[in-house]
């Protein structure tokens, strides 16, 4: 509603969904990661993993900030945080590749199960594409808000799968709870808002990138089995790109392969 000003209030008539969807997220991502959370006093995780956690909560937060202030209308605060976010994604970028060669190089070296850790590091480089590919086509699509609404909330779910993991090895979740919660939960939210009040192109997109992830865990999955990735994995180990790893290493090194136990 207007004011003389021409100023406009916050209105109670936006929708709480993404809202909801962030505290979600955050609630469910909070109990995933609650045993890391817990050691975080001690010298059990590595710094890289300490350091990966504390940017990724960090993204969390600024998501739930910009949806929070999309939802009470505050849109210029909303752009100030997504340009906070747009360089945040340096630190995500680079953390996350190197978290996913640090599983599979610590677990080698350590005489544990490659073809698991191998799950992570091709999951290292399919986050980095799906989200590189939806937070900036969201970004450069702030003038149609329908668009820019769904490439936002599908570059965010494409950083849940590795939460839903988290749900499978500290708490012993299947893989339909665990996945069906992050990121599956948000997008069927998601979609859902789409369905009901969506355009005919956001409808659409959000169809898209929903099967767009779910082709993205399966090549997460399945992927890292690929003989061309057996070698790659084998090839870039031998580089050695971090020296300081020596063979003993924190966790379960013989992981069994998500859905194969």
């Amino acid at each position: 509603m207007g004011t003389d000003d021409g100023k406009k209030k916050p209105t109670s008539t936006r929708s709480p969904v993404f809202l909801i969807i962030a505290l979600f997220t955050l609630g469910i991502g909070t109990l995933a990661f609650w045993p890391w959370i817990m050691k975080l006093n001690s010298d059990y995780y590595p710094s890289i993993v300490n350091l990966h956690g504390f940017i990724m909560a960090g993204w969390i937060f600024i998501f739930l900030g910009q949806v929070y202030f999309a939802w009470r209308g505050q849109i210029g605060t909303h752009i100030k945080m997504g340009k906070l976010a747009l360089w945040f994604t340096i630190p995500i970028f680079i953390i996350g590749l190197a978290m996913g060669y640090h599983k599979v190089a610590r677990v080698a070296k350590a005489g544990g199960r490659v073809d698991s850790a191998r799950v992570h590091f091709m999951g290292s480089f399919v986050h980095f594409v799906q989200f590189g590919l939806c937070f900036f086509m969201g970004y450069f699509n702030t003038k149609r808000k329908d668009i820019h609404r769904v490439f936002m909330v599908y570059a965010n779910a494409a950083l849940l799968p590795p939460a839903g993991g988290r749900l499978i090895v500290n708490w012993n979740w299947s893989m339909p709870l665990a996945l069906g919660s992050l990121p599956f939960a948000t997008m069927v939210m998601a979609l859902v808002y789409e369905l009901m009040k969506g355009t005919m192109r956001s409808i659409a997109l959000s169809v898209a990138l929903f099967l767009f992830v779910i082709a993205g865990l399966v090549v997460e999955l399945e992927g890292s089995q690929w003989a061309w990735f057996a070698e790659f994995t084998d090839v870039v180990l031998k580089w050695n790109l971090m020296p300081w790893l020596g063979t003993s290493t924190y966790g379960n090194i013989n992981e069994e392969m998500p859905g194969r136990e």
